[in-house]
């Protein structure tokens, strides 16, 4: 089981790694608003998490003789889960502090032309302030990591039980095969 967990959260970790790195250029090359950043950050958290599917199936067919219960699945698909999130974690707070330190400047000012657009202008002092905190609280090298750990993890969470689901099989057992075996 190590070696599955081992080799297919290094796959997640590293396409993570990579999937963020390269949407965030191409993102910021092609001048993308903040609804795109979500959406294709979103959708490679999704594509990232499919190994833990692919690890608990390679498990299933490569390692157990074809069965796995459920509570091995969640096992194997948590363990999996671990890595790309810290992976996540890391390489987003390694991204707002070193590489694009006003991010949330930016996104702040983005989130105040919303506001504008959306609230009436009786509300939008309140508001305005109430979103500044927040993205000051964002701003913690730690509560970005967690934010982000927790939010893959908690998308991984999901994706472990369906596939748990899905790819659990028992192994096959003497009564199970009794009609085939009679003489």
């Amino acid at each position: 089981m190590k070696a599955t967990v081992f080799r297919f959260s290094l796959y997640a970790a590293l396409f993570e790694i990579a999937f963020y790195i390269v949407s965030s250029v191409l993102i910021k090359l092609a001048a993308g608003n903040y609804d795109t950043e979500e959406i294709v950050g979103y959708a490679g958290i999704l594509a990232c998490l499919s190994f833990v599917y692919f690890g608990i199936r390679h498990y299933r067919d490569h390692v157990n003789s074809g069965s796995v219960s459920f509570s091995q699945a969640v096992k194997i698909g948590l363990l999996i889960v671990l890595v790309p999130s810290v992976c996540f974690g890391l390489t987003d707070t390694l991204y707002v502090t070193i590489f694009d330190p006003h991010f949330y400047e930016k996104y702040s000012a983005h989130m105040i032309d919303e506001l504008r657009k959306s609230i009436p202008a009786t509300q939008l002092p309140i508001k305005i302030k109430e979103m500044k905190a927040q993205m000051d609280f964002y701003k913690s090298p730690f509560v970005n990591f967690m934010l982000m750990f927790v939010t893959v993890a908690a998308i991984g969470i999901v994706i472990t039980l369906l596939s748990a689901v899905l790819l659990m099989r028992k192994s096959a057992t003497k009564s199970d095969l009794s009609p085939f075996l009679q003489n």
